[in-house]
């Protein structure tokens, strides 16, 4: 082995060491032990009196969950520590719920439960005028239970998965993690994702456009009234039934396969792969290309 290798290791483990060293010293000074690492998660319930047609949710680590209320109120169950706490309020017609994580840093990382924070909504109402979700590490479930006018979620961290319709538009962004949605409709659908697979099923809509660094695409009965516009960096692209006014499709790495249901007219290219579309010439534009990956298209029967 090369001396500038041994180097290397040996710098590497000094460095390990010294941070369980300064982690150690920030939690004796912190009065921390190893019996403190119990997280005791509290329920909380935070009944809401007053009427709104708007809801803004803005968390740290939360999951949010949707549920319709059974007996017509509206509250707010949370499961929470006394450093992450929450606030409830209504205010000028919008449900507003925030969390507060005043935690020292050392008590997030040497914390250890099995539970993680949650925020369940009971709604009374089945349709809203707009729906905001904002959170940093965590899950985000919105059933078809409800409908909104519009819809905006943004996740550092966690899945979503909207089955809810808007008149409106949808924008989902996520960093990591999944996007899914199933039996909705929409104006517009904008999703946004880094690391992460995206799986819609059953959806109509004027426009789609869903952009991706690391992660599949996967359309099953997708139908855009308008235009149609898949970008990914690595990952496959499938079209299972699928169909637009117009259809855009660009990957870096990876095939884009399936089935459309009308005829288009194709310039599909691939610098490593084979090339395979219909040679029909009507229709509105299909343009697929890809650099690494085969492009492989035919109209469903």
């Amino acid at each position: 082995m090369k001396s500038s290798t041994v180097l290397l290791i040996i710098l590497a483990i000094v460095l390990i060491v010294a941070g369980v060293v300064i982690a150690a010293a920030a939690g004796i000074a912190g009065n921390w032990t190893f019996g403190d690492t119990d997280v005791n998660y509290e329920t909380k319930e935070y009944q809401v009196s007053e009427d709104f047609d708007v809801i803004s949710i803005k968390t740290e680590t939360d999951d949010v969950v949707f549920v319709p209320s059974e007996d017509g109120s509206c509250k707010v169950v949370c499961l929470e520590l006394e450093k992450l706490a929450h606030t409830v309020e209504v205010e000028n017609g919008a449900l507003v719920i925030k969390s507060s994580d005043t935690r020292e840093w050392y008590e997030k990382i040497f914390g250890i439960s099995f539970k993680s924070p949650k925020t369940t909504v009971y709604l009374p109402k089945a349709e809203y005028v707009s729906l905001s979700v904002d959170c940093r590490t965590g899950d985000v479930d919105v059933p078809a239970d409800f409908s909104f006018g519009t819809i905006d979620i943004t996740a550092l961290t966690g899945d979503v998965t909207c089955d809810a319709s808007a008149s409106g538009k949808i924008k989902i962004a996520v960093s990591t993690g999944d996007i899914s949605a199933a039996h909705i409709t929409a104006e517009s659908i904008v999703l946004s994702l880094s690391t992460g697979d995206v799986v819609l099923t059953d959806v109509r809509c004027g426009d789609l456009a869903s952009t991706g660094g690391t992660g599949s695409v996967v359309l099953t009965s997708v139908v855009a009234s308008g235009k149609l516009s898949v970008e990914s960096s690595t990952g496959s692209v499938n079209f299972d039934r699928c169909d637009a006014g117009e259809i855009f499709v660009k990957t870096s790495t990876g095939s884009v396969k399936g089935t459309l249901l009308s005829e288009k007219v194709f310039i599909a290219s691939s610098n490593t792969g084979k090339v395979k579309v219909p040679s029909s010439a009507s229709g509105g534009r299909c343009e697929i290309k890809t650099s690494t990956g085969s492009v492989v298209i035919s109209i469903a029967e």
